[in-house]
C-alpha cells in the first residue's frame, strides 16, 4: 500500500456482539467485512486456499457462490525441497513453479479468496509467488479474508480454520504441521503491500489475527 492511512485496524473484542456455545474465540469480525465486500450478487466464485472443509463450502453456497479448493502448502514444501536439493537452497524459481500450476487458473477468475492460516504456512518465497498469482487469478477490488496466528519461540501447531455461519468460525490444528514463524502488523504491511487496501483486526485471545485485503 502507497499510503498507510490507507491502513485501518480494528478492535475486534469491543466490535464483538456475536457468541456461540464454544466461546467468543469463534467469532470473526473479519467475515463480516468478507461478506459485505463481496457484496449480494449470488452466484460469485470464491477460491479456498488450503482449508478444504465442507462445512466452508456449505455455508458459501448457501449464499448461492461457488466455492473452488487449492491446496498451496503441500506441494509447495515438495518444490522446495526438490529446489534446495538439486541448487542447495530454496529458489524463488520452483516455488513459483509450482504456484503457478495450483493456482492455474485464467485471469480475473475469482471474485473473492479465503486464505486462512495457509500463507504462513510457506516458505517467504513461496509466499510471494502465491500473493502474484492470487492478484493475477482475482478480479479487481475481489477481497480476501486471511488469517494468521501467533508463533512463539518454539513455534506453534498450524491450525486449520473453516466456517461455522457466515460470521463463526473454528480452527482445529493440523495433525504434523508446525508453523516457526509469526508475523507483526508492520510486517502484515509490507507483506500485502501490493493490495488496494487493508483492514487489520487486533489478535484475539485465541492467538488468531484476521486481516482483509483487496485485489
Amino acid at each position: 500500500m502507497a499510503e498507510r492511512d490507507r491502513v485501518e485496524v480494528r478492535d475486534s473484542a469491543r466490535e464483538s456482539n456475536a457468541a456461540t456455545a464454544s466461546g467468543d474465540d469463534a467469532a470473526s469480525h473479519g467475515l463480516g467485512v468478507f461478506f459485505r465486500e463481496l457484496g449480494f450478487r449470488p452466484g460469485l466464485h470464491i477460491l479456498d486456499l488450503g482449508a478444504l472443509s465442507g462445512s466452508t463450502s456449505l455455508v458459501i453456497g448457501r449464499r448461492g457462490h461457488h466455492v473452488h479448493f487449492a491446496d498451496l502448502a503441500s506441494p509447495c514444501d515438495l518444490a522446495l525441497q526438490e529446489s534446495a536439493a538439486a541448487e542447495g537452497s530454496a529458489s524463488l524459481f520452483g516455488a513459483d513453479r509450482m504456484v503457478r500450476e495450483v493456482l492455474g487458473y485464467p485471469n480475473r477468475t475469482f471474485d473473492g479468496v479465503l486464505a486462512w492460516n495457509v500463507l504462513q504456512q510457506l516458505e517467504p518465497v513461496a509466499m510471494r509467488a502465491a500473493l502474484d498469482q492470487i492478484l493475477r487469478v482475482t478480479r479487481p477490488s475481489a477481497p480476501m479474508h486471511c488469517v494468521y496466528q501467533d508463533v512463539g519461540p518454539g513455534g506453534a501447531p498450524a491450525l486449520r480454520c473453516e466456517l461455522v455461519s457466515h460470521e463463526l468460525m473454528r480452527a482445529r490444528p493440523i495433525a504434523d504441521r508446525n508453523l516457526s514463524t509469526g508475523y507483526t502488523l508492520k510486517g502484515l504491511e509490507s507483506i500485502y503491500s501490493q493490495f488496494r487496501y487493508l483492514c487489520l483486526f487486533l489478535r484475539r485471545r485465541n492467538g488468531l489475527q484476521e486481516l482483509i485485503v483487496a485485489s
